[in-house]
């Protein structure tokens, strides 16, 4: 694993538990997170193109206008986080649970780029979307308990 570093350049040591660390626009592609807990991070305009966050504590994380493609999030709890804007563009999300968290808070996918995303498996329900949101072929937000937003 490549030395990570914040959005301030500091090195982060602990790299058993992430929870609240700040990647605002860091370039973390191809980055191996498997099962990393990350409550609570944020990853706004990161590059997290090809990274692997499979089976990861993603509880409401921000990954605002987050560069996901290909990214690995399968069976990746992203309970409340914030997806707004991301582009998730062949992301593999089977088994993720995209519901809402403890205090009732929706994952928000608000002109998230879904297309191409594998998704068997994963929970939407509750999960907010909008008119700009793209999912992937078949895939029917109503069936799957999403919330349209105006």
């Amino acid at each position: 694993m490549k030395v990570l570093k914040d959005r301030h350049g500091s090195p982060v040591d602990d790299l058993t538990d992430l929870s609240g660390i700040d990647f605002d626009s860091v370039d973390l592609r191809d980055v191996d997170f498997s099962g990393k807990v990350m409550e609570g991070s944020n990853f706004a305009d990161a590059d997290m193109t090809g990274s692997n966050l499979a089976g990861c504590d993603l509880y409401g994380a921000v990954f605002f206008r987050a560069k996901l493609v290909n990214a690995n999030l399968r069976d990746a709890s992203l309970r409340g986080a914030d997806l707004e804007l991301a582009n998730l563009e062949g992301a593999d999300l089977r088994g993720a649970d995209l519901s809402k968290d403890n205090v009732d808070g929706s994952t928000q996918l608000q002109s998230a780029n879904l297309l191409g995303c594998l998704v068997d498996g994963a929970n939407f329900e509750s999960a907010i979307y909008d008119k700009n949101t793209k999912f992937p072929k078949g895939f029917n937000p109503l069936v799957n308990k999403m919330l349209l937003v105006e």
